[in-house]
């Protein structure tokens, strides 16, 4: 088993949004959505005062959750730059672009 800390956020959302992420994240073509376990952790953890989700009932509830995937990928995007967290209007000067 694979244990990775990711930091993000968990919405619940109905059909229809579901099927605008989809959308968006070009799914299936580009990505795959899959369901995985997420531990929860509260921002406490971290020195950030408020717990992450009210999902789950205390920071060590597991919960499913959707998450989309690129499973065959060039390799060459490795070497591209990565940003910890990304928003389209961020400082980086690359707002998102849809395809």
């Amino acid at each position: 088993m694979c244990l990775q800390i990711v930091h993000g956020e968990i919405y619940c959302v109905d059909d229809k949004c579901l099927a605008q992420l989809d959308d968006f994240e070009g799914c299936p073509r580009w990505y795959q959505r899959e369901v995985i376990k997420v531990r929860v952790i509260s921002r406490a953890e971290h020195g950030h005062g408020t717990t992450v989700s009210s999902i789950a009932k205390d920071k060590l509830e597991v919960v499913k959750c959707s998450t989309y995937l690129q499973k065959n990928f060039d390799q060459s995007l490795l070497s591209e730059e990565t940003f910890a967290s990304y928003d389209s209007s961020g400082a980086h000067g690359r707002p998102y672009m849809p395809g």
